[in-house]
């Protein structure tokens, strides 16, 4: 699935030509080619996969996998930044509306009707932090329907392209699988277990583990204690944390070459976008 086309479509994102965009993907196989990507030498750089005209840009989708990163191309912020600070809030709510929206409902090869994406988020207020301290996260997250991966790329003239079996890759998806064993677990499923309404989250398996241990849980500690886990539920104890003065940065343990090496493997693997 392809937001950048669509907000290309929607006339807020524009591309230099498709000269200029035939030399970014001739560059861009050239360097892989040769072993020499550095695609990653800034976060949000697109410019290998899109020509874009920051000039006439007021928001792309810069980073894409499991979500779509979608920035604002903001005054102040952005080096090319066009979108005054004072349109930023209502700029942003109307794209969360359009994607939202009619216009991002299509039929899947079976003919049903789907939406695009499931939920599109402020990601201020998703993670209850302040932009100022985080300026940097994307402006808005894309949460694509489970049937749907987000590519940064634009592809042929529809947002959404159906690939057979054979040509599918692999990505990554929110739910993920729990299992538990060990003295202690309960052994039969619940009513819920069964009926697939037990619900758990990354953040849990913290708290939950020390509970098994026998351990306190600070009292700042994300998550909760599974105690459906456990055919006896485990007696909960919590800690205040401590309040101390942060630790000093650990010092850096790679070398700026072999940090560059790191980096380049990881992209060629296709874990940094």
């Amino acid at each position: 699935m392809q937001p950048n086309l669509l907000l290309k479509q929607w006339g807020y994102l524009a591309l230099r030509g498709r000269g200029a965009q035939k030399a970014t993907r001739g560059r861009h196989l050239w360097a892989r080619l040769r072993g020499r990507t550095k695609r990653f030498k800034r976060v949000g750089d697109i410019e290998h996969d899109l020509a874009v005209d920051f000039s006439k840009t007021r928001a792309g989708v810069m980073h894409a996998g499991m979500a779509g990163f979608l920035y604002i191309n903001l005054e102040g912020r952005q080096p090319t930044g066009i979108v005054k600070p004072t349109d930023y809030e209502a700029l942003r709510d109307e794209l969360r509306d359009r994607l939202l929206g009619k216009e991002c409902h299509v039929r899947d090869p079976e003919g049903n009707e789907i939406q695009l994406f499931t939920a599109v988020h402020k990601t201020d207020e998703l993670y209850g932090c302040s932009r100022k301290d985080q300026p940097w996260m994307p402006d808005l997250l894309l949460i694509p329907h489970e049937s749907l991966a987000v590519v940064r790329k634009i592809r042929g003239r529809r947002a959404v392209r159906w690939l057979s079996y054979r040509r599918l890759e692999g990505t990554h998806r929110p739910d993920g699988i729990l299992v538990a064993a060990g003295p202690g677990i309960r052994q039969t499923p619940t009513v819920e277990e069964r009926h697939g309404s037990l619900r758990a989250h990354i953040v849990d398996c913290a708290p939950t583990i020390l509970a098994m241990l026998g351990l306190p849980v600070p009292d700042d500690m994300e998550g909760r204690v599974i105690t459906e886990l456990f055919a006896k539920p485990p007696d909960v104890q919590t800690v205040a944390a401590s309040r101390g003065a942060a630790a000093p940065p650990a010092e850096e343990t790679y070398s700026e070459e072999e940090l560059q090496k790191v980096t380049e493997r990881l992209s060629d693997l296709g874990y940094l976008e």
